[in-house]
């Protein structure tokens, strides 16, 4: 009995171990036991797309500007006072001693132009490799320049009434201080002129600018560049002459005449311009920069002429040189 209790445990003991062993080769499908299997393969993950960094082309930009201007030349030809002899042996009109005829006095001529003041806009296109350009347009403030004077002169009368070239008629004064030949000590008439003429300048100034933008350090850019376009001239002139004559005999105590004439007139006229450039731009975002600078303006000069009882006056003004300094802003747009 012992001897089958014996056997029957020892038969347990053996399907146990069994057991065990088929259990440490269990296998998983044909990749051996459980012992054997290795990691599995790691999966790769794809690198992360780069964003493109997108420079913008254009930019819109918005200026204003004030500096001084030198002073231009400003001049008058074709209108002209005084008395006009009517032949060479100078007494054969009224009040022949008074001045020929003759240009306005240069002392007469002042303008204004000191300071000059610029605002306006336009558009710019990044060429790459730190180029760019843009075209402007800039409304100028007014100039003016004046013609403002007086001259007086004495006129003694004498004629030729028989137009033998021989004088035969003698002024009231000639005639009661004997003075017969002509001068007469005492004046018959004092004539008085006054000439008051303004011309207004005004326009437009257009460019085109070509720049380099230097190396940026923290967000300032340095700048040079330079730009040439035309000016549009716009101009007003308003003339008034009044002429005042009066009898010397009477010490001008008596009635005087006087003669007054006015005319106005306006242009437009194209003269050229020429710019030079230096600054810098400060970005304060991504789209948008300060722009501080300074420029040298050239406007060249200009003319026109008008009617004035019918004689052909004609104003010319000089060239300009401007010494500006400017701030605006730039928008960049892609």
């Amino acid at each position: 009995m012992k001897v089958q209790i014996a056997c029957v445990s020892l038969a347990a003991l053996v399907a146990v171990a069994a057991s065990s062993a088929n259990a440490a080769d269990f296998s998983v499908g044909s990749d051996g036991s459980i012992k054997d299997m290795s990691p599995a393969p790691a999966v790769a993950v794809p690198a992360p797309v780069p964003v493109p960094d997108f420079k913008p082309s254009w930019y819109f930009r918005l200026d204003a500007g004030i500096g001084t201007v030198s002073e231009p030349d400003f001049s008058e030809s074709g209108y002209k006072y005084g008395h006009l002899y009517q032949n060479g042996d100078g007494y054969a009109g009224t009040f022949a001693d008074g001045p020929t005829l003759q240009d306005l006095d240069p002392t007469w001529f002042t303008s204004d132009f000191s300071n000059l003041s610029t605002f306006g806009g336009g558009v710019g296109y990044y060429l790459g490799g730190g180029w760019r350009l843009d075209a402007t347009v800039e409304k100028r403030s007014n100039d003016q320049a004046y013609i403002n004077g007086s001259e007086t002169w004495e006129s003694n009368s004498y004629y030729d009434t028989d137009f033998d070239g021989f004088v035969d008629t003698y002024g009231t004064d000639a005639r009661q201080d004997g003075d017969f030949d002509g001068d007469g000590s005492v004046a018959d008439r004092l004539t008085t002129i006054h000439v008051t003429d303004r011309v207004d300048v005004d326009g437009t100034v257009w460019m085109a600018n070509m720049y380099y933008d230097m190396s940026s350090y923290r967000g300032f850019t340095p700048y040079i560049g330079a730009g040439i376009g035309f000016v549009w001239n716009q101009l007003d002139r308003q003339h008034t002459t009044t002429i005042t004559s009066c009898d010397a005999e009477v010490s001008c105590g008596g009635t005087r005449d006087v003669a007054s004439y006015s005319t106005s007139d306006s242009a437009d006229t194209i003269s050229i311009a020429a710019a030079a450039m230096v600054g810098f731009s400060y970005d304060i975002s991504e789209i948008a920069a300060v722009d501080v600078g300074y420029r040298y303006l050239y406007m060249g000069g200009t003319d026109f002429a008008m009617n004035i009882a019918g004689v052909e006056s004609r104003v010319e003004i000089g060239d300009q040189n401007v010494h500006q300094l400017r701030a605006g802003l730039r928008f960049n747009v892609n």
